[in-house]
């Protein structure tokens, strides 16, 4: 199984030689590692370039949506593994990621993601490794845009949902777009689902305080609850 890793990064020239380091040490190589700088003021591409992987510019419109489409675009392997620019994956990263996509009829998988920066970020990662494992339509509330899987086969389809997700969170006049979410509604209806604590990622919260680090946990459940309530009235709209 041929495998791309797909890293988003904007302005993370603190940590994506981390990143990618931790990508060229797995256990399971992969067979490509693809850095879609996107919008970054920093030195985040001229220090990805110092490594043996392929860094895409990105300028266009503002969000990571737009960057993981162009990142999709641009990659065509067996297996598509998502991850951010400020993130660390454990050696096994790949190769469990990779086993569970391997399943018959998968159409998305995530993993336990540890949080570091502030007390309130890291207590709820570690409620997280007890509560991620999860399949189905559960696994939609764990599957983050850092550390996420897809095949080839939904590759298409993900595209049109990022953008589909774009649209409804215009729409819905929601606080932010939460597109790894749409993401994982939309690909509920194609295939399993399936979030595992067996490997993880290690992510820095953008919050700097633990209040911060609150209030954001409170606008993202307004936002999933926003979302929902949209979903059972409207059902989720379909993608043509």
């Amino acid at each position: 199984m041929k495998v791309s890793v797909l890293i988003i990064a904007h302005n993370e020239s603190e940590h994506i030689a981390s990143c990618i380091e931790s990508l060229l040490k797995q256990t399971c190589k992969p067979d490509e590692i693809v850095v879609v700088n996107h919008n970054s003021t920093d030195a985040t591409g001229e220090i990805a370039r110092r490594h043996p992987v392929t860094v895409l510019d990105h300028q266009g419109p503002r969000g990571s949506v737009y960057a993981r489409i162009h990142g999709l675009e641009s990659v065509s392997s067996d297996a598509i593994l998502c991850i951010d620019g400020d993130a660390v994956a454990a050696s096994d990263w790949v190769e469990v990621m990779t086993n569970l996509l391997e399943q018959e009829g998968m159409a998305m998988v995530g993993s336990w993601i540890r949080m570091r920066g502030t007390w309130y970020a890291a207590l709820g990662s570690l409620w997280w490794h007890f509560t991620c494992p999860s399949r189905g339509y559960k696994a939609t509330d764990y599957l983050w845009g850092a550390s996420f899987g897809i095949p080839r086969s939904q590759r298409e389809f993900a595209i049109r949902a990022l953008e589909k997700g774009r649209e409804l969170s215009e729409r819905l006049s929601l606080a932010y777009n939460p597109d790894d979410y749409w993401l994982a509604l939309y690909l509920h209806e194609r295939g399993k689902l399936e979030v595992t604590n067996k490997t993880w990622v290690l992510a820095h919260a953008k919050e700097t305080t633990n209040w911060q680090s609150f209030i954001r946990g409170v606008t993202a459940a307004g936002i999933r609850m926003k979302m929902q309530r949209f979903i059972r009235e409207n059902g989720l709209p379909k993608i043509a």
